[in-house]
């Protein structure tokens, strides 16, 4: 087990970019996978299902250090998509994906680029697909963009209790109605808005050395890490000091709000999930697990990395992120699968493949084993008037980022993984994904 995690963790460090999505008509994507009008649902497997959701995670937390439990109990028993990416930046886009199997420009062009521009109410999510084969769905969600001001809420389960609550408070919730539906289809989705700005630092492990560090950001510049919202720190005139002292002080916060979100999420999930015993305790042969990540960076830990014009973590060029996605059932073989790309929009396709479901789509995504190695995948970003597009291939050597400044960007991540030498214009933009991006272009500029 000890071996998986490693080259989970090994794989975190050296392919460390931005980008997810796909686009319909792609020769690398592959068609839609499109379930026919008509088709009877299949009967669904014996297991419950619990989807994870971590707000503003980035793939590389995903270590013992950080997230103890996740990283060191959860991860060794799972199967882990390694080489996972979200199609942008926040959460309307992270959790729209996941949840539909579709990328939101495909549905329309309006959604996701502000909070008065939901989903529309007709879309179809993993909850009713599952609710109309006999799933009880419940939604206990900690981010009202995840839910009300994405339109991925009310009306789509059978019970949303949408709370600013903490992680400790939403999982003990959803621990009670596994246990009160035991031997019933039960459907939960769970999103632990933790490590967000405006930080708060939760009674845990680090939390006097974040704070420590926060303070010393404060006293230097005024700003308020419990109340400001981070990305906001750019406009601030910070003299060098200041500016390297503020963005250790935001990533050993961010970390801390990470560790605080493992330590009381995580420790009781293998109680839960232990053999039933002779007593009728346990739940494992019931459930499988799935914990994937809305997006990756907390809007660039201030915008303080000092990254390079096209990094990542820095405003327009936040096209994709590299997320996280595992699963785990009393049946799954723990592996790490490097050898394809995966992307938000295949999680919903594939787990309702792995449950026996069928209906619902089309589907941007496609379920595991189908995902072609030679994929081409894309993801765009919206804000304030302001887009970018990118893409990445199959093998994930070149990713290519456009945005409406007219800058263009391409990069080798495998061997400049943050993103600091642009290959372009000494290098054409290959075809492939040159295609994609237009198409993605011509959805992004009609918001």
């Amino acid at each position: 087990m000890n071996r998986l995690l490693s080259a989970l963790l090994s794989f975190a460090l050296a392919f460390f970019l931005t980008a997810c999505g796909n686009t319909e008509g792609s020769n690398n994507l592959g068609a839609a996978h499109q379930v026919l009008p008509g088709d009877d649902p299949g009967p669904p497997s014996a297991k419950s299902l619990l989807l994870i959701v971590l707000e503003s995670t980035p793939e590389r937390a995903i270590n013992s250090e950080t997230m103890p439990y996740l990283a060191g109990e959860f991860v060794p028993k799972a199967r882990v998509w390694g080489r996972h990416y979200i199609p942008g930046s926040w959460t309307c886009t992270g959790v729209g994906s996941l949840v539909l199997g579709r990328f939101p420009w495909k549905i329309d062009p309006d959604v996701c680029h502000g909070t008065d521009s939901p989903y529309p109410t007709s879309v179809q999510l993993l909850s009713d697909i599952l609710g109309d084969v006999g799933y009880k769905t419940h939604f206990l969600n900690g981010n009202r963009v995840a839910g009300t001001l994405s339109g991925l809420g009310e009306g789509h389960f059978d019970l949303v209790e949408e709370t600013a609550s903490d992680t400790h408070t939403l999982m003990q919730r959803a621990f009670t109605i596994m246990r009160e539906r035991k031997g019933e289809l039960t459907y939960i989705q769970v999103h632990l808005m933790q490590p967000h700005d405006p930080h708060n630092l939760w009674a845990t492990s680090c939390s006097a050395t974040a704070a420590s560090a926060a303070g010393t950001c404060e006293e230097l510049t005024g700003f308020d890490f419990a109340t400001d919202e981070s990305k906001n720190m750019n406009s601030l005139e910070l003299s060098p000091e200041a500016q390297e002292v503020c963005a250790e002080a935001a990533e050993v916060t961010q970390s801390c709000e990470i560790t605080s979100l493992d330590e009381t999420a995580f420790p009781e999930l293998f109680t839960i999930l232990k053999p039933t015993d002779k007593d009728g305790e346990g739940l494992g042969e019931e459930w499988y697990v799935a914990v994937t990540t809305d997006h990756g960076e907390s809007w660039g830990n201030l915008g303080l990395d000092g990254g390079p014009e096209f990094n990542h973590n820095q405003g327009l060029q936040a096209t994709m992120t590299h997320g996280f996605f595992a699963e785990w059932s009393n049946e799954i073989i723990p592996e790490v699968v490097n050898d394809v790309a995966t992307n938000q929009v295949d999680v919903t396709p594939h787990l309702l493949r792995e449950l026996g479901v069928s209906g619902g789509g089309p589907f941007d995504g496609l379920p595991l084993e189908e995902i072609p190695l030679d994929r081409v995948m894309a993801g765009n970003w919206y804000r304030e008037g302001n887009w970018a597009v990118g893409a990445t291939n199959g093998d994930g050597t070149r990713h290519l980022i456009i945005d409406s400044n007219g800058n263009t960007g391409l990069f080798d991540p495998t061997v400049d993984p943050t993103e600091e030498r642009n290959l372009y214009p000494g290098e054409a933009v290959p075809n492939e994904l040159r295609v994609v991006t237009d198409e993605v272009t011509d959805a992004t500029t009609n918001y």
